[in-house]
């Protein structure tokens, strides 16, 4: 008698990353000093780096008031960052710039999310006959984010050979005074339930460091320019000993405290979880599309050097900002 298979043995469900931990969560894995983390381990091995680019993981552009989360497919849009689809061998894009091969040796990683650099073009998997089919035929990817997700997940050992397209990022003199561009994706300040996740504390203060600012990116800019330097209020520490106290986390009270302490006692710590958080929902408070981003910066010199190790320290978040008709990169 011939087996019976049923319909669920044949059909796979679509890839949904709300099912999985959101990828920021797990920044504290990397920048701890307390065991097990990975803060002193290679996470990644990279050749052929463009200079000035970094390695993303993944792009994140819902916040529900705990976590930021790749978002939901919003009803198969196709600029959905949620939507994630199988690919062929090439990825049809019509970015225009410099094309470069990135070869991607995993080391101390065994997570969901393909690390990637500019615009992918092509993945190939090295390795074992079956381990790379294996990886092949679990990849999915969002085009309009630029995001691979392996539910499988890589793990040390796999190599990912990229082809991609690098272009230049504009200049900030040439955004000054550019309005914000449309990403109705990524404005949303309020839960999947309705409820509100923006605090008054964290609002308040956007305001205080945008003053009488109009423009989009000139508001945008600001607050990522007293994060990052310009405000004495506003420290980095990963909360390690011998640091400033910094309690890890993005949920909406541990923003709340960051504005406070900038506020009551002019010293508020974090790291670019906390920074890169925060950007976001502010410069959406002022009207700015924005999404979190988390990845790996090479050191300045690190892409000269043809072949280099990122290390858990070398972990950041950061924001992407939408304006005009480009997307803009602030400091997180």
């Amino acid at each position: 008698m011939p087996s019976r298979v049923t319909l669920r043995e044949q059909v796979e469900p679509p890839f949904d990353p709300t099912r999985h931990p959101s990828p920021l969560a797990g920044f504290r894995h990397y920048t701890s000093d307390e065991a097990p983390n990975l803060r002193d381990e290679t996470v990644f091995t990279v050749t052929g780096m463009p200079k000035g680019e970094s390695l993303r993981l993944a792009i994140m552009d819902s916040y529900d008031g705990i976590v930021w989360q790749v978002g939901g497919d919003a009803d198969g849009a196709e600029e959905a960052s949620g939507l994630f689809r199988r690919i062929g061998e090439r990825i049809d894009t019509d970015v225009v710039g410099d094309d470069a091969s990135v070869r991607i040796e995993v080391g101390a990683y065994n997570d969901i999310w393909l690390p990637t650099v500019g615009t992918v073009t092509s993945v190939h998997f090295e390795g074992s006959v079956s381990r790379r089919d294996q990886l092949t035929g679990a990849l999915r990817f969002n085009r309009s984010t630029n995001v691979g997700a392996i539910p499988r997940r890589l793990q040390r050992g796999d190599v990912v050979d990229l082809d991609v397209v690098v272009t230049e990022q504009p200049e900030a003199k040439d955004l000054l005074g550019r309005q914000p561009g449309s990403a109705p994706n990524a404005m949303s300040l309020t839960s999947p339930s309705g409820e509100p996740v923006m605090t008054e504390e964290l609002s308040e203060l956007a305001t205080v460091l945008t003053g009488d600012l109009l423009a989009g990116y000139d508001v945008t800019a600001a607050i990522a320019t007293a994060f990052a330097t310009t405000d004495p209020r506003f420290g980095f520490s990963d909360g390690n000993v011998g640091e400033q106290p910094a309690s890890p986390g993005h949920y909406a009270a541990r923003l709340r405290s960051l504005a406070l302490d900038a506020e009551e006692r002019k010293a508020a710590y974090g790291n670019g979880e906390q920074y890169a958080a925060a950007h976001a929902l502010m410069s959406r408070k002022a009207g700015v599309p924005s999404r979190v981003v988390m990845g790996f910066c090479p050191p300045p010199s690190g892409c000269a050097a043809g072949r280099i190790r990122l290390q858990g320290s070398d972990i950041a978040a950061w924001t992407e900002v939408s304006i005009d008709v480009a997307k803009h990169r602030g400091p997180g």
